[in-house]
């Protein structure tokens, strides 16, 4: 019994960890997703200069 025991919760550990990974994977496609439409919709920077650097003067 014991045996089989620490076999199931071994199973479950196995199952929860790819879950785990295959959720984040398909999470993380989904922003890279969503970025890459995002660089398509908006312009770019008229300048390169940050507006932290450009109040400063």
């Amino acid at each position: 019994m014991e045996g089989s025991s620490l076999a199931a919760a071994e199973l479950l550990l196995v199952v929860g960890l790819l879950g785990w990974f295959f959720y984040s994977q398909q999470a993380a496609s989904k922003r890279s997703a969503q970025l890459k439409q995002d660089e398509k919709t908006t312009p770019p920077p008229a300048s390169d200069s940050s507006p932290s650097t450009r109040d400063q003067h």
